[in-house]
């Protein structure tokens, strides 16, 4: 897995289309004990820029490393598969955060990404690219 540093993210999310109309493959928390620090995997099914042809959709494995904290909240009408609003993230304070919301809200700030009902927070967010699968 490849560590996304701030001064990467622009490129990152341009390279993924920002993820938009991705889909959620699988969101694990992970608690294992006092040594390890807890962590979140996210996987999405996104479009990429550097797969050319048919192959353009692949899957993104993202990991969000010493997670600090974290939302997870889905309204009874709320589709949390399909990211129509794509993912955001803010590098600010010590912290990396990931927003998979979609209210459609901008946030620019740490506490308006804490406002936001589908988020996490750690000290780095690491990347990997898969083979896409449903």
């Amino acid at each position: 897995m490849e560590i996304l540093l701030a001064e990467q993210t622009d490129n990152f999310l341009d390279q993924f289309y920002n993820c938009d109309d991705g889909l959620l493959r699988e969101v694990t928390l992970k608690f294992t004990g006092s040594s390890n620090p807890p962590l979140a995997i996210v996987e999405i099914s996104t479009r990429s820029k550097q797969v050319k042809g048919q192959a353009e959709w692949v899957n993104l494995r993202l990991q969000i490393e010493s997670l600090a904290e974290f939302q997870l909240t889905k309204g009874v009408r709320e589709d949390c598969v399909v990211l129509s609003n794509g993912i955001r993230i803010l590098h600010a304070k010590g912290i990396v955060q990931l927003d998979l919301s979609s209210d459609g809200r901008e946030r620019a700030t740490v506490e308006e990404y804490r406002a936001s009902p589908f988020y996490f927070g750690g000290i780095a967010l690491m990347w990997e690219l898969r083979p896409y699968r449903e």
